[in-house]
């Protein structure tokens, strides 16, 4: 019997309800609940100009996030039925893995959701784990493509952002992956795609191709070159790698 199965929503949403410290706040995505806790403007974060961190609870892995973002709810539950929501998602998850059409590895997909499903606890360093290792990047990239977000990931500390998935999407939820919390800004949670270029780039910090992003294989200079021209005109300059970069960014901002 799976964790689903012994698990119900209907057990979930009563202890929900029973939680005497419940706040209500708003459902939809992107809206700033009134769960969340905010830190006042003049304590945004630095480097990212008019947002701040919800101080509600951290957001320890993709599952957690992925709860956090479509389920208001999970930001105001107890941490016992925090525990049995993640559990529950990612026991779903695990039954859509379908990886036609992507770099995905099943084997590694199946072995972290069901270990999750069963009520281990996401890695201390999950976040860390995204920014450094392909495995834990593509489970977080499969999370944001079944779940249908996409997320902005800056790593302060290490001067370094991200985003995953690389593409697609029309905003990108924003993530302190050094304190693991979610980021607010003036009008919610999400960043439209639009403003994503500029963010980058006044915040000073080096985007860098996503651990799950695709690799530089074969691709020669001329093919890049012509890739970054069709996308961006503007005599692009710089060794193959570099170009790569370049690319993958452009790629990020369309």
């Amino acid at each position: 019997m799976s964790v689903a199965e012994i698990v119900s929503w209907s057990s979930i949403n009563a202890a929900i309800q029973a939680n005497p410290s419940r706040k209500r706040g708003p459902g939809k995505a992107g809206a700033v609940s009134g769960s969340l806790e905010i830190l006042p403007a003049d304590e945004s974060v630095p480097w990212l100009k008019g947002w701040s961190e919800d101080r509600t609870l951290l957001v320890q892995d993709g599952v957690a996030l992925s709860l956090w973002i479509r389920d208001p709810l999970y930001r105001t539950a107890t941490d016992s039925v925090r525990n049995l929501m993640e559990m529950e998602e990612a026991s779903a998850l695990l039954n859509l893995i379908d990886i036609k059409g992507h770099g995905w590895v099943r084997k590694h997909l199946e072995e972290d959701l069901r270990a999750r499903g069963g009520g281990a606890l996401a890695p201390a360093n999950f976040w860390e784990l995204v920014r450094t290792q392909k495995r834990a990047a593509q489970l977080l990239d499969y999370i944001c493509s079944v779940r249908g977000f996409r997320v902005g990931l800056w790593w302060p500390e290490q001067v370094s952002v991200t985003n995953i998935p690389l593409v697609a999407g029309d905003s990108l939820v924003q993530v302190n992956c050094d304190s693991a919390r979610i980021l607010i800004g003036p009008t919610g949670f999400e960043m439209p795609r639009s403003l994503w270029r500029s963010a980058v780039f006044f915040s000073e910090m080096t985007w860098s191709v996503p651990a799950s992003g695709p690799s530089i294989g074969a691709t020669t200079v001329g093919q890049i070159t012509a890739e970054l021209e069709a996308l961006r005109p503007g005599g692009h300059k710089g060794n193959r790698a570099q170009l790569w970069k370049m690319l993958q960014f452009e790629r990020a901002c369309q």
